[in-house]
C-alpha cells in the first residue's frame, strides 16, 4: 500500500515537471518571435542633422534573458507554473562604447571664441567676428538610449543631442564692452613745444590698447624707455623738488591722465606714485608720477570684461578715453587739501651772467613763484540717479615746498 502511494507521488511529480516544462517551451517560443530568427531584418539608425549611421546584424546582437529559465513564469506554492510574465527580449550593439565613440569623434567639436578688433580712430571703431559653440557627446547616455529603445525587439532609431559648450568670450560679451566707460583730459596750453610733443608720443602708445579680464598693465612696460633714439625730447622734469631739464618731460602728464580716466571707470589702481611738488593740471592726489626706473602707474582690469583705451591729443589737450561695460553709476573726484604749511620766500638771484636781458639794474622780478607744503586726500564720488550712493578715498598725500626764484637784474636800460 505504502509502496502503491510513493508511486502515485512520483508520477505527479514527473507530470507536473512534464507539464511546467512543456508550457515553458511553449512560452519561450512564442516570445521568441522577435529572437534569432529575425535578428537579420533588425536596424539601427543614429542621426545627426542630416548625417546617420546605420548598424545591423552582425553589428546588431541578440539577448533574450534565457539564463532567467522558469524564473520568468509565476508559479503556485508548489512551484508549478501558473502563467507567462513578461519574458526579457532585447538586442544589444556590439562593441557599443567603441562605436559610440568613433561616431562621437565626428561630432564634437571645441568652442571658437568670439574676436575683436580695435580702431580707435575710424567711425566703426569696433569689429566683432562671432563666437562658435562647442559640442560633447554624452555616451553614457547615449548608450542608454539606444539600449531602451533595441529593448522592444524591433528595428530603432535614436537622434544624437550633444550637449552645446559656450565659449569663454562670445560675442554678446565683447558688444556689452563696447560702451563709453569714462573719459578724461588735461590742459596743456602753458608747455613749450618740446613738452607737448613728449605728451603725445607717450599717450600715442597706449592708443588701440586692448585689455583683457583679468590682465594687469604696466605704464612704463607699454611707453617704454623715454630717451632721445626712441623720439623724445627734452624738456623740464622734477628731480628732487627741482624743475630740472630732462629727456621725456611731460610724460607724467600722459600718465596722470591715463590716471583719471581709469579712476573714473571705477578700474583697480595697483600701482601710483605722487609727485614730489604739487603739479598744476590736476588738483592734489589726483595726479601719477612715473619715471622709468622707480616710479610706475599699474592698473588691473576688474571690470569682468574687455576693456578699449583710445588716447590722443587734440589742440593743447590731452585724452584718454576708456571702453568698456557702462557703469550702472557716475563717478566724479573730489580733492580735499586738509593742511597748507607757510609758504617759503622766493630765492634771490642777482643775474650776472646776464640770462635775463629784460631784467634792468635795480629791478626785481619773480621767475618761479614759491609753493607751501600742503596735505590733501582724494576720493570718489559713486553717484546713481542723482544721489551719492558711495563714497571712496583712494589716497592721501603730502606735497613738498617749492622755493621759488626771484632775479635781481643786471642788464643796462636801454637809452631813450
Amino acid at each position: 500500500m505504502r509502496k502503491t502511494t510513493t508511486v502515485k507521488v512520483m508520477a505527479i511529480l514527473c507530470f507536473s515537471l512534464i507539464g511546467s516544462l512543456a508550457l515553458f517551451l511553449s512560452a519561450r517560443s512564442a516570445s521568441a518571435s522577435p529572437g534569432y530568427s529575425d535578428i537579420y531584418g533588425i536596424k539601427l539608425t543614429l542621426r545627426y542633422g542630416d548625417r546617420k549611421w546605420e548598424f545591423r546584424y552582425p553589428d546588431i546582437v541578440y539577448s533574450d534573458g534565457f539564463d532567467e529559465g522558469i524564473e520568468g513564469f509565476e508559479k503556485d506554492f508548489r512551484g508549478r507554473i501558473m502563467r507567462e510574465r513578461p519574458f526579457s527580449c532585447c538586442y544589444d550593439l556590439a562593441d557599443a562604447y567603441g562605436k559610440l565613440r568613433q561616431i562621437a569623434a565626428q561630432i564634437e567639436c571645441e568652442p571658437v571664441n568670439a574676436k575683436v578688433k580695435f580702431f580707435p580712430d575710424r567711425k566703426g571703431k569696433f569689429a566683432i567676428k562671432e563666437d562658435k559653440k562647442g559640442r560633447r557627446v554624452d555616451i553614457e547616455k547615449l548608450y542608454s538610449q539606444i539600449k531602451k529603445s533595441l529593448s522592444k525587439g524591433v528595428s530603432a532609431e535614436v537622434e544624437i543631442v550633444p550637449k552645446l559648450i559656450d565659449p569663454e568670450i562670445t560675442a554678446k560679451k565683447l558688444k556689452r564692452a563696447t560702451a563709453v566707460r569714462s573719459e578724461f583730459s588735461t590742459d596743456f596750453s602753458s608747455s613749450p613745444p618740446e613738452r607737448k610733443h613728449n605728451i603725445a608720443l607717450s599717450l600715442r602708445q597706449f592708443n588701440g590698447l586692448i585689455v583683457w579680464p583679468g590682465e594687469e598693465v604696466s605704464f612704463n612696460a607699454v611707453v617704454g624707455p623715454r630717451t632721445q633714439e626712441r623720439g623724445y625730447k627734452v624738456s623740464k622734469i622734477i628731480v628732487g623738488g627741482e624743475f630740472v631739464k630732462g629727456f621725456g618731460g611731460g610724460v607724467c602728464q600722459s600718465s596722470t591722465t591715463l590716471y583719471n580716466a581709469l579712476l573714473l571707470a571705477d578700474i583697480k589702481i595697483t600701482e601710483q606714485h605722487r609727485h614730489t611738488l604739487a603739479i598744476s593740471y590736476v588738483p592734489p592726489s589726483f595726479d601719477a608720477m612715473v619715471n622709468i626706473s622707480t616710479a610706475d602707474l599699474k592698473f588691473l582690469n576688474d571690470s569682468g570684461n574687455f576693456i578699449f583705451i583710445k588716447a590722443w591729443t587734440e589742440g593743447n589737450r590731452a585724452y584718454v578715453r576708456i571702453y568698456g561695460e557702462k557703469l550702472v553709476y557716475t563717478i566724479k573726484r573730489r580733492s580735499t587739501v586738509l593742511k597748507v604749511y607757510e609758504k617759503p620766500r622766493e630765492k634771490v638771484v642777482v643775474d650776472f651772467e646776464g640770462k635775463y636781458r629784460d631784467i634792468y639794474e635795480g629791478e626785481r622780478r619773480v621767475i618761479i613763484p614759491s609753493k607751501p607744503k600742503i596735505e590733501s586726500m582724494g576720493e570718489l564720488l559713486y553717484y546713481k540717479n542723482g544721489r551719492i550712493v558711495k563714497i571712496k578715498p583712494i589716497r592721501r598725500d603730502v606735497y613738498m615746498p617749492l622755493v621759488g626764484k626771484e632775479v635781481v637784474g643786471t642788464a643796462k636800460r636801454p637809452k631813450r
